[in-house]
């Protein structure tokens, strides 16, 4: 009996050393982690999924959007995450010239179920309407996160190229942040 018990225990001994180690490894980075400012880069793919346009009527040709957008986003460090985007946009035309701003929120969800909440501003320079595409720069601020980005707290500024017809949006974004 006890060698069939020796041969079970060298067994799973491999793998529960992986996990030892894995685990270790984790829990190494978040205190090494923790109270550090971090700063991070990621690029965006975002389409807009759903979009719903409201004539303002305060000026002829000015017009409000509220948008769902959704995407993914790749990190420096080669980390993925999904991010869903929610916001207003108000877009006016003048002298044959657009002009907008926008805000709204965004969450950033990994593959361990942890997330990221931010809040963002932005606005587009005038541009000729028509164009094939168009600049975004914008800021936003962390609020909270879950799991491995509880108690999070940071900023960000980005940079974006908006594609139209469709809305598809690239982003480049510089986030700093600091865990607890």
């Amino acid at each position: 009996m006890a060698a069939i018990y020796r041969k079970m225990y060298y067994r799973k001994l491999p793998l529960t050393c992986c996990i030892a180690v894995t685990i270790s490894l984790l829990a190494a980075y978040a205190a090494f982690a923790q109270g550090r400012t971090v700063t991070m880069k990621c690029k965006k793919v975002l389409h807009d999924t759903q979009a719903k346009k409201i004539e303002a009527g305060i000026t002829p040709k000015h017009v409000l959007w509220i948008c769902e957008s959704k995407g993914l986003v790749i990190f420096e460090n080669n980390q993925l995450a999904s991010l869903t985007l929610w916001y207003l946009w108000d877009d006016t035309v003048k002298n044959g010239k657009e002009q907008g701003a926008g805000h709204g929120y965004g969450i950033y969800t990994f593959a361990d179920g942890s997330t990221m909440t931010y809040k963002f501003e932005s606005n587009t320079p005038n541009h000729k309407i028509k164009t094939f595409y168009y600049d975004l720069k914008g800021t936003s601020v962390i609020t909270e996160g879950t799991g491995r980005y509880k108690g999070i707290k940071g900023t960000g500024t980005y940079t974006a190229k908006v594609i139209s017809p469709g809305d598809e949006i690239f982003v480049e974004e510089t986030l700093t942040y600091t865990l607890p």
